[in-house]
Protein backbone atom coordinates (compact mmCIF):
# COMPACT_ATOMS: atom_id res chain seq x y z
CA UNK A 1 0.00 0.00 0.00
CA UNK A 2 2.85 2.24 0.81
CA UNK A 3 4.52 1.99 -2.65
CA UNK A 4 3.14 5.19 -4.48
CA UNK A 5 1.18 6.43 -1.43
CA UNK A 6 2.22 8.72 1.79
CA UNK A 7 1.90 6.95 5.02
CA UNK A 8 -0.50 8.97 6.47
CA UNK A 9 -3.11 8.86 3.86
CA UNK A 10 -2.71 4.57 4.14
CA UNK A 11 -3.19 4.37 7.74
CA UNK A 12 -7.14 3.90 7.45
CA UNK A 13 -7.23 1.88 4.81
CA UNK A 14 -4.53 -0.51 6.01
CA UNK A 15 -6.10 -0.42 9.06
CA UNK A 16 -9.44 -1.90 8.00
CA UNK A 17 -7.92 -3.94 5.42
CA UNK A 18 -5.95 -5.92 8.53
CA UNK A 19 -10.17 -5.58 10.05
CA UNK A 20 -11.46 -7.41 6.99
CA UNK A 21 -8.51 -9.62 6.31
CA UNK A 22 -6.69 -10.30 9.55
CA UNK A 23 -5.00 -13.93 8.19
CA UNK A 24 -4.55 -16.01 5.20
CA UNK A 25 -7.57 -17.98 5.05
CA UNK A 26 -9.47 -14.76 4.67
CA UNK A 27 -7.59 -13.21 2.49
CA UNK A 28 -7.48 -16.68 0.73
CA UNK A 29 -11.40 -16.93 0.58
CA UNK A 30 -12.31 -13.76 0.06
CA UNK A 31 -14.49 -12.53 -3.58
CA UNK A 32 -12.60 -10.95 -5.64
CA UNK A 33 -15.03 -7.60 -5.73
CA UNK A 34 -14.19 -7.19 -2.02
CA UNK A 35 -10.22 -7.38 -2.06
CA UNK A 36 -10.72 -5.03 -5.48
CA UNK A 37 -12.76 -2.79 -3.02
CA UNK A 38 -11.12 -2.21 -0.64
CA UNK A 39 -7.63 -1.65 -3.28
CA UNK A 40 -9.78 0.81 -6.03
CA UNK A 41 -8.42 4.29 -4.41
CA UNK A 42 -4.82 2.77 -4.52
CA UNK A 43 -4.90 1.19 -8.16
CA UNK A 44 -2.65 -1.62 -8.72
CA UNK A 45 -5.59 -4.15 -8.81
CA UNK A 46 -3.62 -7.15 -10.38
CA UNK A 47 -1.22 -6.86 -7.07
CA UNK A 48 -4.01 -7.99 -4.67
CA UNK A 49 -5.45 -10.12 -6.69
CA UNK A 50 -2.24 -11.89 -6.75
CA UNK A 51 -1.80 -11.22 -3.04
CA UNK A 52 -4.75 -13.30 -2.83
CA UNK A 53 -3.07 -16.18 -4.89
CA UNK A 54 -0.13 -15.93 -2.68
CA UNK A 55 -2.63 -16.41 0.33
CA UNK A 56 -4.03 -19.57 -1.00
CA UNK A 57 -0.87 -20.77 -2.09
CA UNK A 58 0.50 -20.50 1.47
CA UNK A 59 -2.47 -22.25 2.58
CA UNK A 60 -2.30 -25.58 -0.02
CA UNK A 61 1.69 -25.44 0.21
CA UNK A 62 2.90 -24.90 3.75
CA UNK A 63 0.29 -25.19 5.82
CA UNK A 64 -0.93 -21.33 6.04
CA UNK A 65 2.63 -20.51 7.19
CA UNK A 66 4.69 -17.83 4.85
CA UNK A 67 8.01 -20.30 4.21
CA UNK A 68 11.30 -19.21 5.81
CA UNK A 69 13.59 -19.87 3.42
CA UNK A 70 14.24 -17.48 0.49
CA UNK A 71 13.72 -19.54 -2.67
CA UNK A 72 10.34 -21.07 -1.53
CA UNK A 73 8.87 -16.93 -0.78
CA UNK A 74 10.26 -16.33 -4.14
CA UNK A 75 8.57 -18.84 -5.97
CA UNK A 76 5.49 -17.70 -4.68
CA UNK A 77 3.12 -15.38 -7.04
CA UNK A 78 4.23 -11.96 -7.00
CA UNK A 79 7.17 -12.05 -4.51
CA UNK A 80 10.35 -11.84 -6.41
CA UNK A 81 13.77 -10.80 -5.40
CA UNK A 82 13.70 -7.75 -3.54
CA UNK A 83 10.31 -8.58 -2.16
CA UNK A 84 11.71 -12.36 -0.66
CA UNK A 85 14.89 -10.47 0.49
CA UNK A 86 12.54 -7.81 2.47
CA UNK A 87 10.59 -10.25 4.02
CA UNK A 88 13.55 -12.53 5.20
CA UNK A 89 15.19 -9.34 6.72
CA UNK A 90 12.35 -7.81 8.59
CA UNK A 91 9.55 -10.69 9.10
Amino acid sequence: MLQQTQADRVIPYFEQWMKDFPDYNSLAKAKKTDLLRHRSWLGFNSRVLRLQTCAQKVIEDFGGKLPQDRAKLWALPGIGPYTSAAIMSFA
